[in-house]
């Protein structure tokens, strides 16, 4: 028979009893946090929790438009694609995405389908086919090569070749074809690498940047015009054998600071390189040979010689004393295909200045000898007239800091043909000279095309004999006094014969530390401040410094040159204070001139 439920006292049905088994699973789950429950049956799965950030896109939402006079980003118009397929085209993203991009943010739906909006501007929603689409990140393979090789010019012409490009051709590809061309490579300005060189055998590293050194210049160096080696102690002559052989187009070389320059290395490069004519070896050590590990023996050198001799492998490693007459010597061998060439003073400069004099350079149009850092108190002789006979081409002759005295002609000898292609003359010196006017003219009487005249420091000249050169057309003329000068008595008059002679050609006037008086001044820069026969002064550059010049002359002389940039009126006794500095730029000189206005 069929059980009924018991119905309660109004009527109603009463809810079934509970089971033994639900009453005692309620007991236990009421008493779970006095004692741990123990699991009963198979264990279950734990739900996974859905992650909040979206799946990865491998699709990019934008691509490039190339208008007239701009670039247009224009979003992706693509629609969506059916969710029937975009479970599978996940998947397969999925595998193909790189684990390093897991956490990368993602465009979301509703920003990938958006349009209308960003083509407001009255282009076509659609690109056409002949439109570049740029996109991802490759967009750097789609610049030409040409312009590229174009901008790497740009920038090895303000930076240098090395080591930008030695770095941009590990970019990608494209860097790497674009900074292999030669064009790029024509000037190369190269510092030590290397720690100074050790005693033994080459170290791992030496013979790691000499091979990629070997590789670097027949690969890259076939169009070099200029190589400048600065600060290498060793290995100058490994460098100029590799670039003898592989630089046929080389016109200048530079080496500065070097140590163990040998005479057979530079007449070996002169010869594998006809187009060589610019030579610079200031501050550098050239001798007959360099340094050299040998077996030791005494037998092979029975001459004096810096040794040092080492028990473990019974090397002798020999360091020959700089020889200034390898210099003399490789004037000799490889001299005449020179134009250019850079000295420092050594005890041989008597032997080097008779050998130019003598005609082992006929072609030389740039000679420059300078003392180094360290001061030189040493004297030689020049003879004048030899030397024009012998360098005829010269253009520009420096002489700095050098204590030297011309060869006495006597009275009655003729002048030397001088040097009638002659721009630049420079004698600067901060030590005792004795360039006198009657040296200058015979250094310069048939000079009609200076246009450089540098005399610091020479104060034995006089306006007068500055006032009786030949030459018409001196640009900028350099006559301060920047050394206490007791040995000599200053000219106080005669400066108005310097300014009104070179007053429509002079940019540039320095007349630092001379003692002419306030008066003789004004006369003298008053020459600026005419403008006779329609010209009008080019000074761009004044340096007054510690002389004798007023606020009426300098008001005057600012006033008069519109093209004045720079002006040094430092430790002027007659002008107030505060305006006793150098000015640059047209903006400060406007400014000293309206102080000197409400002076004055």
């Amino acid at each position: 028979m069929e059980e009924v439920p018991e119905e309660s006292s109004n009527g109603m049905a009463l809810p079934p009893q509970e089971d033994s088994s639900s009453s005692q699973q309620s007991q236990v789950k009421s008493n779970k946090r006095l004692r741990p429950s123990v699991p009963v049956g198979p264990p279950q799965k734990r739900k996974k929790r859905k992650s909040s950030w979206r799946r990865p896109s491998a699709r990019v939402g934008y691509h490039i438009h190339e208008a007239e006079d701009m670039l247009l980003i224009v979003p992706n118009l693509e629609e969506p694609a059916a969710r029937a397929h975009r479970k599978k085209a996940c998947h397969l993203r999925k595998l193909a995405r790189p684990t390093t991009n897991v956490h990368q943010h993602r465009r979301t739906r509703r920003e990938r389908t958006r349009h209308d909006v960003d083509l407001s501007l009255g282009q076509e929603k659609q690109s056409s086919p002949e439109d570049s689409t740029i996109s991802g990140p490759g967009w750097g393979n789609h610049i030409p090569l040409e312009i590229l090789v174009r901008i790497f010019q740009m920038i090895v012409a303000s930076e240098g070749a090395v080591p930008f490009l030695c770095r941009a051709a590990r970019v990608c590809r494209l860097w790497y074809d674009a900074t292999s061309h030669s064009v790029l490579w024509q000037k190369v300005s190269l510092a030590p690498p290397w720690p100074p060189h050790s005693k033994g055998p080459f170290s791992k590293v030496e013979k790691r940047i000499l091979s990629s050194l070997e590789w670097l210049v027949p690969n890259r160096f076939s169009l070099l015009r200029d190589l400048s080696l600065s600060h290498w102690k060793n290995h100058v002559p490994l460098m100029l054998k590799a670039v003898g052989v592989s630089c046929p187009h080389l016109t200048s070389l530079k080496l500065s600071h070097c140590q163990s320059v040998t005479t057979e290395a530079l007449v070996s490069l002169l010869r594998t390189c006809p187009k060589l004519d610019s030579l610079n070896l200031q501050n550098s050590q050239v001798s007959a040979f360099s340094h050299l590990s040998l077996p030791f023996s005494k037998s092979l050198f029975p001459f004096s010689l810096t040794t040092k001799k080492e028990p473990s492998n019974d090397l002798l490693h020999v360091c020959f004393q700089v020889e200034s007459t390898a210099v003399v010597s490789f004037l000799e061998a490889a001299g005449a295909q020179l134009q250019q060439l850079w000295l420092t003073y050594s005890s041989q400069m008597t032997a080097i200045v008779s050998l130019l004099s003598n005609g082992c350079c006929p072609q030389l149009q740039l000679l420059e000898v300078d003392t180094g850092i360290k001061p030189n108190n040493q004297h030689f002789q020049l003879h004048i007239e030899a030397l024009q006979a012998g360098c005829p081409k010269l253009q520009v002759l420096r002489l700095l800091n050098l204590v030297w005295s011309p060869k006495t002609g006597g009275r009655g000898v003729a002048l030397g043909p001088g040097f009638p292609d002659l721009e630049e003359l420079c004698l600067a010196t901060s030590t005792i000279t004795y360039v006198s006017d009657e040296v200058l003219y015979r250094l310069l009487h048939k000079s009609a095309h200076l246009r450089v005249l540098d005399l610091r420091g020479c104060a034995r000249l006089t306006p007068a004999g500055l006032g009786r050169l030949p030459c018409p057309i001196v640009e900028q003329l350099h006559l301060g006094l920047y050394g206490s000068v007791i040995w000599v008595a200053l000219p106080k008059e005669g400066s108005s014969l310097i300014t009104w002679k070179w007053r429509r050609t002079l940019q540039e006037l320095d007349l630092n530390g001379q003692c002419y008086h306030e008066g003789d001044l004004k006369q003298a820069l008053a020459a600026f401040s005419s403008t006779d026969s329609g010209h009008s002064p080019i000074l761009r550059s004044l340096s007054l410094k510690g002389t004798q010049v007023t606020v009426a002359t300098i008001s005057s002389v600012i006033s008069s040159c519109p093209a004045l940039s720079y002006l040094n009126l430092s430790s002027c006794r007659y002008l107030p204070r505060g305006l006793k500095r150098a000015y640059r730029g047209q903006a400060e000189i406007q400014w000293c001139l309206d102080q000197l206005l409400t002076i004055f």
